[in-house]
């Protein structure tokens, strides 16, 4: 069987593969523990490969979650290579300890 990638919302690896049994126009997916679904066209009596294509396709990301995640990678170098460096502290001379 195809291995199935775990849900990309909570990060479950319980994934239960579902068809609805229709002869035409038969939607089918896959759905995790925690009620996150994907779904598709499967047509007439599908395999479990092709409920588990779809539930992984549904799991990778689109290319907006592929922008945001390297616009937010992008702002957290910026913001580290713009941050004011903390100089060391020094102790003062007759300080107590």
């Amino acid at each position: 069987m195809t291995p199935l990638l775990p849900c990309k919302q909570c990060g479950s690896a319980k994934i239960e593969l579902w068809d609805c049994g229709y002869s035409s126009f038969n939607p089918g997916g896959g759905r995790c523990e925690n009620g996150h679904k994907v779904s598709g066209e499967v047509g007439c009596m599908p395999k479990p490969a092709d409920l588990a294509k779809i539930w992984n396709d549904g799991q990778k990301p689109t290319e907006i979650e592929k922008l945001r995640a390297e616009n937010k990678r992008l702002r957290a170098k910026v913001r580290a290579m713009t941050s004011p460096r903390k100089a060391p502290a020094t102790k003062k001379k007759g300080a107590k300890r």
